[in-house]
């Protein structure tokens, strides 16, 4: 839907377009724009670790200690980072998997719909208390922000996003419920989400 001057809440993520965050500014958000989604689907590898001036493929590194688990042992801390550098692969991963084809589900069925790798998120006052609780344990470092939006609003919710874990095709198979949202209780409401492309003012940080 169209809106116009329309006060909304973002999360900004430390580290991400900070320049673009700050109190103030003004900017478009349009096909252009590269979202933090869309960086993680174009930005992720399998498992790459840094070895001297080499670059060496982490299922690599897995197989040799899988066949010599003694020498694993012997390094210490190594064990605790095998297993740190395997969490962000299958995060990553799912990461990947659901953005990548909640994008091919967009463009077949509904292409008239922001895309997420080209929009911002953000989410409306009634549903910010929620997304506090939700965000306050997350690892990143986030700043609250209202807005002034005028453009492209579309709504859903995050409870009818694909979980993790699923295959390819048990992910596609929920997308619909994602891009064609039908909302019928107060948790869905509650956790909505919202994909904006448009004009977009910072107004102020909150927290």
């Amino acid at each position: 839907m169209q809106v116009q001057n329309l006060k909304m809440y973002h999360f900004h993520k430390s580290g991400v377009y900070d320049e673009m965050w700050k109190e103030g500014s003004k900017f478009i958000v349009d096909k252009d724009f590269y979202s933090y989604y869309c960086n993680i689907v174009n930005g992720f590898q399998t498992g790459i670790l840094a070895q001297g001036s080499e670059n060496v493929s982490f299922a690599r590194v897995l197989s040799f200690y899988l066949k010599n688990p003694e020498v694993m042992f012997e390094e210490p801390g190594l064990f605790m980072n095998l297993l740190a550098k395997s969490k962000e692969i299958i995060l990553g991963m799912d990461a990947f998997q659901r953005e990548f084809v909640l994008e091919s589900y967009r463009r077949n069925y509904y292409p008239e719909l922001p895309s997420r790798k080209h929009s911002i998120w953000v989410t409306n006052k009634e549903s910010l208390e929620y997304w506090k609780l939700m965000l306050e344990s997350s690892d990143y470092q986030l700043s609250l922000l209202e807005l002034d939006l005028t453009g492209e609003l579309f709504k859903t919710s995050a409870l009818f996003l694909p979980e993790e874990g699923f295959s390819m095709n048990e992910t596609y198979s929920k997308c619909e419920a994602y891009w064609n949202p039908i909302f019928k209780n107060k948790e869905e409401e509650q956790q909505a989400e919202y994909l904006f492309q448009g004009e977009v003012k910072v107004l102020k940080k909150l927290s």
